[in-house]
């Protein structure tokens, strides 16, 4: 009997230990478990929170660039229009006011001192990492620069000369705007 009363007390005793037993360990594992779920969740924040801090950034640097920019451009506009006029009015063979020369060699000087802002956008596009941008805001410099460094060193462009450059430059600045609202509003 004594075997059977010891089978008995092992029963009565083992069962409900591995019964305890697996308690814990399933215990154990849930809280592992759940401890990495609470690890994932919170990682997964901390990027979501990097990504619209980032975000965030880059939206107010494209802010940033759009006013400079548009400043740049309106100025350029200014001077383009008075150049064009001066070009309409020497190809019909009218002589050149004074009064206007001095009116477009102002605008000249003031769209200069609006593009050495150029230095400012060009970094700031460097900070964006977008070769793309980078490269058709450089399209649209040159341009610019053509037009005026063609005031500056007296060269004669023609209408259709200055009317294609300023279509180019149009297209380009119509361009930049495009790609920097692709990176504001995040396409």
């Amino acid at each position: 009997m004594e075997d059977s009363e010891l089978m008995s007390d092992l029963i009565k005793i083992g069962i409900p230990s591995l019964v305890a037993l697996a308690g814990i360990i399933s215990s154990s594992l849930l809280t592992w478990h759940g401890h990495r779920q609470n690890l994932l969740i919170n990682e997964l924040e901390h990027n979501r929170q990097k990504e619209l801090s980032k975000n965030y950034k880059a939206g107010e640097m494209v802010k940033d660039i759009a006013l400079q920019l548009t400043k740049i451009n309106n100025d350029y506009i200014s001077f383009y229009i008075l150049l064009l006029a001066k070009v309409e009015t020497l190809s019909c063979g009218d002589p050149w006011p004074q009064a206007e020369q001095e009116l477009i060699a102002e605008q000249y000087q003031h769209t200069l001192f609006s593009l050495q802002n150029h230095t400012n956008i060009k970094s700031t596009i460097m900070l964006l990492r977008d070769d793309d941008l980078a490269e058709i805001y450089q399209q649209y410099l040159d341009l610019v620069g053509y037009v005026i460094s063609s005031y500056s060193q007296d060269k004669s462009l023609t209408l259709n000369e200055l009317n294609e450059i300023s279509a180019r430059s149009s297209k380009s600045y119509d361009q930049v705007l495009k790609k920097m609202s692709s990176i504001y509003f995040i396409e």
